[in-house]
């Protein structure tokens, strides 16, 4: 028998359980009731909802939620939400809205101040990397910067979140630099942008691991690549069940991934009729494409 489906509050979109195929959340949840932010998780899940039915309207209402929030699991999903359905308006609000927090973390230098920062420019700057803007790379690098040269700690991910927008094989672009090597890591980041801008003709592309990235080029990853993409294993089926809107919770058993069918799901969408209608460089949300 399989487990029982988490409900979305159980659940916060986790793609080792049970991804964007959560069961609804009952009013009444025993754990969600004693949540002080359960009416925000509830109207995050009706947002949810209209975004899977094509309805992109309430982005702006989302990121206040984001705002309003005290559970950090709940900006977390938010988040996640916001990295694989947001528009380009909604990205430009949350960099300026991130530019506010980072100014006034730099005024006050206060360790609350730098490290409420530190919490949103980790959620925000991971959406950034889900969209996949290449010119979203030099503002990640700048959060970076900001964080690191003031002591804050915890900040490992930015440089992987670099490396899953620049680079096919993992490289040292994904790891945290000593201090004496940073300038040299800079150097290289630097590099690698002005090399993919100049190979796609500017920063106005949408990339993964340094490809245009796309719902058929996930699929074809996942099909037949994963040996040199295990890593990203997380990460591809949040973006191909998130674009397509189809059910890929087999694709964990006991949040362990399981490689095969992984492919049979992939196989099965690129055999369809429905692969044709996706374009390679363009962002969908269950199958209805994103209104940049």
């Amino acid at each position: 028998m399989p487990p029982r489906r988490l409900t979305f509050y159980e659940n916060r979109l986790n793609p080792r359980r049970d991804g964007y195929f959560p069961v609804p959340t009952p009013a009444n949840h025993p754990e969600l009731l004693r949540n002080e932010d359960r009416k925000l998780w509830l109207r995050t899940e009706e947002i949810f909802e209209s975004l899977k039915a094509g309805r992109f309207e309430h982005l702006q209402e989302l990121l206040s939620i984001y705002h309003s929030a005290r559970d950090g699991l709940l900006r977390a999903t938010i988040c996640t939400l916001l990295g694989d359905a947001a528009t380009f308006d909604c990205f430009q609000q949350m960099r300026e809205d991130l530019e506010r927090m980072q100014r006034a973390a730099r005024e006050t230098r206060t360790q609350d101040a730098l490290y409420d920062y530190r919490d949103m420019a980790l959620d925000f700057c991971d959406a950034f990397a889900s969209w996949g803007l290449l010119d979203a790379a030099p503002v990640i690098v700048d959060h970076y910067l900001t964080l690191r040269s003031n002591g804050v700690t915890d900040i490992r991910s930015f440089p992987v979140l670099l490396s899953m927008i620049m680079e096919r094989e993992v490289t040292i672009i994904s790891t945290e630099p000593p201090d004496d090597g940073l300038e040299e890591y800079l150097g290289l980041v630097l590099h690698r942008h002005e090399a993919l801008c100049s190979q796609y003709e500017g920063g106005n592309i949408l990339l993964f691991q340094g490809k245009k990235s796309g719902v058929k080029s996930y699929a074809n990853i996942l099909a037949h690549d994963m040996d040199e993409a295990w890593h990203l294993a997380l990460e591809l089926r949040r973006r191909f069940e998130a674009s397509t809107g189809i059910d890929c919770h087999d694709m964990y058993v006991d949040k362990v991934f399981q490689p095969l069918a992984a492919a049979r799901i992939a196989e099965a969408f690129l055999n369809s009729p429905e692969a044709a209608r996706y374009k390679e460089g363009v962002r969908y949300f269950f199958g209805h494409e994103i209104p940049d």
